[in-house]
């Protein structure tokens, strides 16, 4: 993974130039996160490495159908807002059930969008449950 200086001076060049967007694939049962995450061949495996990961403007994070993954999936990075910007999507790939990502009531949220903007989300099976009913656990949540 490239140093924080770097992917700093890489945010500055996307911002002043044109930059591709990248997709990246995440993979529960054939992932490694020491990948580029890229390709599905060279897909991650976990929700940490995305939860370290700071995602730039038009990236799309995608999931494998059928996979299942335990934890709180936390992002980073904004997307630009409006009719011409460029979100940040989560979505899935491949075919079969929707991706799972269960947090199992180790954390208040299976999914949190805090402190960031213009992100798109779909195509994911979100759940919290845990052994027994606690009122502060939801599937979403979002701190402005």
């Amino acid at each position: 993974m490239p140093s924080l200086s770097l992917r700093i001076l890489l945010t500055i060049i996307c911002l002043l130039l044109p930059c591709p967007a990248a997709d990246y694939h995440v993979d529960a049962n054939q992932g490694d996160d020491s990948r580029t995450g890229l390709t599905p061949a060279e897909a991650w495996k976990s929700l940490e490495k995305i939860n370290s990961t700071t995602f730039l403007p038009g990236d799309r994070i995608l999931f494998k159908s059928g996979a299942r993954w335990t934890g709180s999936l936390r992002p980073k990075g904004s997307g630009t807002p409006g009719a011409d910007g460029k979100p940040i999507t989560i979505s899935r790939y491949g075919d079969g059930p929707l991706p799972r990502i269960d947090a199992n009531g180790n954390a208040r949220e299976a999914l949190l969008l805090e402190n960031i903007h213009a992100w798109q989300i779909s195509d994911l099976h979100l759940t919290n449950r845990g052994k027994s009913t606690a009122p502060w656990r939801c599937g979403v949540g979002s701190v402005p």
